[in-house]
């Protein structure tokens, strides 16, 4: 029976008073039992007593009973006393065994200074975690909360890191607000917190997918609106984080506290503050794997309940142990945790085995081929090549056959979330046909591996069931030697062994017992050696042909989390035995009758199935009636049921086996033919051929996106369609799919089309037709790289520009038509039509592609043109500009228009503006004014596009020599201002100044444009005599030269300087020394 902590006190309470009396050593009339307490454990039980006697109660009693299913009267194994005066607990001889003294755990010894320096230290670190612990606590609520808001649409900004949304308040005025919270803790850009790199490879906005976005809105702060409502993961995380800190900081301050109170603190207490840590630590570690995996598998954010809740379930066990100690004493608890962790794992470890299923194969075969190298070498001659050869064969067969289901159970979990990638792990295998050929194969050898087993192992199973019915029992003493059949009473070997004769333990192969003993019934015994045959597990079997089994059913205790499962065969339980009776070599001489014999298998063979003996070599196995070994616990009867019930388990297995092993060679057989319509898009993108890749990309996106009429299988359909798991599941395979599409997104923007073949081209024209919205976009924008075939692309990108519902599509429709010049004026009304669009994106793409084309015939592009120039936006106003300019032919309404914009408020258009008079009506009237005034714009843009226009002027105005002489140290213009300045020589008069303060300038070229400016205003440049002068010391031999000659062109004013020029005259470069002689002659004859 299986005591329960109610069972274990009912009974102890009756025993109670009897075993205190013992203890004592008085009647039990003489003392009275107050109400104790009782501590139960998974076979121990503890109670503590008060007692009184002779009206005293300071004593207590302790005793721990030990409870096992089959002792229907358990007694007190241990027993304590308290010692009234000093509070220990002393040991109790019950007259059985002496006791030594209890030990107690040792105190632990730290002076008050080190406990308050480590107070403080735990208070620091445990305060901040504690804040930081009511944050989370209070965002996780609050993303419950988050359920009841009420909900609008929302888009998101071109950044990417706030949506803006419209809520109508109490007053009834519509209000704009934004938000950057994707939930209650994160927002849209993450911060570096703890745990973040965890989500990289987690799509973390999800819901971001949607268009427009669901936001639900904050009641209290509308900026504090989310677009994902629940318990955030992120913040689960890091509160299981901050429990491994504050749980045992909890700890360590009552230990820490009772110190400096002087109260005596055990090492125990430690030890557990110790252990909370280091619990606490493999939670975290199973939390990330939980999110990595989750992640990494299923390509979506992980459910936070589950960790919120193990956080509540743990830390409340952790300070409340009793509780947790209490529930574990139930057996039906032990028993389903155990259960549930049994059946939560087989699925787990099922799936691993099937998804390292290549590689055991390649370390068997690996195995058996250097079995078969060194074999014939380590026992010459002793194993035929041939038997060899067989079980290179047959090994890997058996292998895979036994691993089939696994892997069965992965196709099954992929088509159940179909998106989710199948060959995870597996590397070295370059194509997936050939994972799926090496399925198909699999999946035969699952099948024969189950056809065969049930064979066999119902064949030898149907012998044993038949010599149940067809021998006769024999007795003890009249067995003769050969196959017989024996029923009677266990007694072991030895008579004064108290052990059981059999016994099976799960978790220790020390407890497991199976030893030879006798088989006694009313004419005598005989020797039962059982030691060949196998225990049969519940619904443990072997595929193979198990013909020598023990069953004990009896005495049989199922296993939890704390106790193993425990078979065994007491001395006196009933027996039945079929085996062969054959001397024994051990027996006495002088033993007679069934003394002299032992019942065993015929054979002792460490290989003791059929097809494991197959797996030697030996294709018809040397195995006969003979060699049948069956034992139980029970009478004739039953034993034929138990031999039949592992017969329909190896029934119930092989057809599970075969039954997997079919599905997975449904499912992958037609992946082994050509054509890539069952291949995931990540097999496409590494293992397609080049050639048919993007192909192969371009059809996946069609199936996934174009409506299906195709149906799953009805088992799929109903699973699906269950209340939880469907929308799971539905959720998820959303997510895979996403993950998916994108990408393949990725792949296609890799690829580029600028020498595209026709086929190419044909190709990217057909998917502008796609079903995709993300494809046809992609396709309509690499059509504008096909330059080459304007009659094939360009009436494609106007059709998708019209009548595209995408509103991204026409935008990269507008934007691909620019780049085919002259043969997209057949789109210009189309384009004009979008340049009108209300819509921001789709407008700037068609006014950007309009305003770049060449020779714009006139008609509606020009309309739209003069419209533009009267827009409130600058860029709108710009790209008029440039659209006016590319036109074929102008207007001189055309260009009193753009001369009105040279006074535009915006620096590039009048820069825009100035550079496209130049080029359409350089001689207007205005025109060159406007110029000048550009050259005292406040704008560099402005001032640079004024000097490249002066340099197409006839004759440069004399307003223009100042602005351009103080521009001349700008290093880009001043080449382009030289040539002007040059051309209007004495004129540039008022520009001197600025030329002489150039010629100061360290920099080479600009002194020297300076110096070469004022050498060609002649007697103009006087005003700059004395900077002359001292550029003649200039390290440039230009800058010299170039003002030597300037100075002669000064004539007398210029007499100050011929001592400098007579200095120059010893000049190394004899261009330099040339110009200061002639520049002397000049100033002397102007004297």
């Amino acid at each position: 029976m299986d005591w329960t902590p109610k069972q274990r006190s009912a009974y102890v309470s009756k025993h109670l008073k009897g075993w205190c009396a013992e203890i004592l050593g008085a009647a039990p009339d003489e003392i009275t039992l107050r109400n104790g307490r009782s501590r139960h454990r998974a076979t121990k039980s503890l109670f503590i007593i008060p007692v009184d006697r002779d009206g005293q109660s300071n004593r207590k009693i302790s005793f721990e009973v030990k409870f096992s299913p089959h002792d229907p009267s358990p007694r007190y194994s241990t027993a304590l006393t308290q010692d009234p005066a000093t509070g220990q607990w002393h040991p109790v001889d019950n007259g059985d065994a002496l006791y030594a003294p209890f030990p107690a755990s040792p105190t632990i010894n730290i002076s008050r200074k080190l406990t308050a320096v480590l107070l403080v230290l735990t208070l620091l670190l445990g305060i901040p975690a504690a804040f930081k612990g009511i944050k989370l606590t209070l965002s996780a609520v609050e993303g419950l909360w988050a359920y009841t808001w009420s909900t609008v649409d929302g888009t998101l900004n071109e950044v990417g890191y706030m949506y803006s949304f419209k809520k109508q308040g109490t007053s009834g005025k519509v209000g704009e607000y934004a938000s950057p919270y994707y939930n209650t803790h994160t927002r849209l850009r993450a911060d570096k917190e703890l745990g973040i790199v965890l989500l990289r490879h987690v799509r973390r906005k999800a819901e971001l997918q949607r268009d427009p976005l669901l936001v639900y809105v904050h009641p209290l702060n509308p900026k504090r609106s989310v677009l994902a409502p629940g318990i955030p993961l992120l913040a689960g995380y890091q509160l299981l984080v901050l429990l491994a800190i504050l749980v045992p900081a909890t700890m360590a301050l009552s230990v820490l506290r009772d110190i400096l109170r002087k109260r005596p603190v055990t090492r125990n207490r430690a030890v557990l503050i110790a252990a909370a840590f280091i619990f606490y630590f493999f939670c975290i570690f199973g939390a990330s794997c939980y999110i990595f995996v989750w992640g990494y598998l299923l390509r979506s954010m992980p459910p936070a309940w589950p960790l919120l809740l193990w956080l509540v379930i743990s830390a409340f066990l952790f300070f409340y142990p009793s509780i947790a100690r209490r529930l574990y004493g139930y057996k039906v608890i032990r028993r389903g945790l155990y259960l549930s962790l049994i059946f939560g794992m087989i699925p787990l470890v099922a799936i691993a085995a099937g998804l390292a299923l290549p590689y055991v194969i390649a370390a068997t075969v690996a195995v058996m081929v250097l079995t078969v190298l060194i074999k014939p070498f380590a026992r010459a001659g002793n194993t035929p090549l041939f038997a060899l050869l067989i079980s290179l064969c047959w090994v890997p067969v058996f292998t895979a056959g036994l691993l089939a289901p696994s892997r069965a159970l992965v196709q099954l979990l992929h088509e159940i979330l179909p998106y989710m990638p199948y060959n995870i792990g597996i590397t070295g295998i370059e194509n997936p046909r050939l994972m799926a050929y090496l399925d198909v194969a699999v999946g035969l050898a699952g099948i024969v591996l189950g056809i065969l087993a049930t064979y066999i192992d119902s064949t030898w199973r149907a012998r044993q069931a038949a010599q149940v019915e067809l021998l006769p029992t024999s007795r003890a003493r009249s067995a003769a030697i050969g196959l017989v059949e024996l029923q009677g009473r266990a007694r072991p070997v030895s008579p004064s062994a108290k052990a059981p004769v059999l016994q099976y333990n799960s978790r220790s192969a020390d407890s497991t017992r199976k030893q030879p003993f006798y088989l006694e019934d009313d004419t005598g015994r005989i020797l039962i050696d059982p030691r060949a045959s196998r225990f049969r597990t519940r619904w443990m079997t072997s595929f193979g042909g198990r013909i020598t089994e023990t069953v004990l059913k009896r005495r049989e205790q199922l296993p939890d989390l704390s106790t193993p499962h425990v078979m065994t065969l007491q001395p006196g339980d009933p027996v039945y035995v079929i085996g062969t009776a054959q001397p024994n070599p051990d027996a006495p001489a002088d033993a007679l009758d069934s003394e002299r014999l032992v019942v065993r298998q015929r054979k002792m063979s460490i290989f003791t199935t059929p097809m494991w003996q197959v797996s030697q070599g030996k294709m018809r196995p040397e195995h006969g009636v003979e060699d049948i070994f069956f034992l139980t616990d029970s009478k004739e009867q039953a034993a034929r049921k138990r031999i039949m019930k592992g017969l329909w388990q190896v029934w119930a297995w092989a057809f599970l086996w075969i039954v997997m092993s079919l599905a997975m060679f449904h499912f992958q057989l037609p992946r082994t033919q050509d054509g890539y319509a069952l291949w995931s898009m990540q097999e496409i993108i590494k293992y397609a051929a080049p050639r048919d890749r993007l192909e192969a990309v371009l059809d996946f996106f069609e199936r996934e996106t174009s409506p299906s009429e195709e149906q799953d299988a009805l088992f799929f359909q109903r699973l699906k369609g269950t209340p939880l798991l469907g929308p799971f599941i539905d959720k998820v395979n959303k997510n895979l799919q996403h993950a998916q599409l994108t990408e393949g997104v990725g792949f296609l923007w890799r690829h580029h089309f600028k020498d595209a073949s026709l086929k190419e081209v044909q190709l990217l024209v057909k998917s502008a037709g796609s079903f995709s919205n993300r494809v046809r976009g992609w396709a309509v924008a690499r059509l504008g790289e096909a330059t080459a075939y304007p009659d094939l692309v360009v009436p494609v990108l106007i059709q998708a520009l019209e009548h595209d519902a995408a509103l991204n599509v026409r935008e990269y429709a507008a934007a691909s038509l620019s780049h085919f010049k002259a043969a997209a004026f057949p789109a210009i009304p189309a384009l004009v039509k979008a340049a009108r669009w209300p819509e921001h994106k789709l407008r700037s793409r068609a006014i950007w592609s309009l305003s770049h084309l060449q020779e714009i015939p006139d008609g509606p592009a020009h309309d739209l043109f003069m419209e533009m120039v009267e827009d409130e936006a600058d860029w709108v106003r710009q790209a008029a500009v440039q659209g006016l300019r590319n036109m074929a032919r102008h207007t001189r309404h055309d260009a009193r228009v753009l001369l009105e914009l040279t006074g535009d408020p915006d620096q590039y258009t009048r820069s825009l503006s100035i550079g496209a008079l130049g080029l359409v009506a350089p001689g207007i009237t205005g025109f060159p004014e406007a110029v000048v005034r550009a050259l005292f714009d406040e704008e560099r843009l402005v001032r640079q596009s004024a000097v490249y226009a002066l340099g197409d002027f006839a004759t440069v105005p004399d307003e223009a020599a100042a602005p351009l002489g103080a521009m001349i140290m700008d290093k880009s213009l001043s080449s382009r201002i030289l040539p002007l300045l040059v051309d209007m020589a004495e004129r540039a008069a008022p520009a001197v100044p600025y030329l002489a303060e150039a010629l100061e300038s360290t920099d080479g070229k600009i002194a020297y444009n300076a110096a070469f400016a004022l050498s060609r205003i002649g007697h103009a440049a006087a005003p700059a005599v004395d900077e002359l002068t001292t550029a003649l010391d200039h390290k440039d031999k230009y800058v010299r030269r170039y003002s030597a000659q300037a100075l002669g062109g000064c004539g007398s004013a210029a007499v100050n300087a011929i001592p400098a020029l007579i200095e120059l005259q010893k000049d190394p470069d004899p261009h330099v020394s040339g110009a200061a002689r002639s520049a002397i002659a000049q100033i002397r004859k102007y004297q």
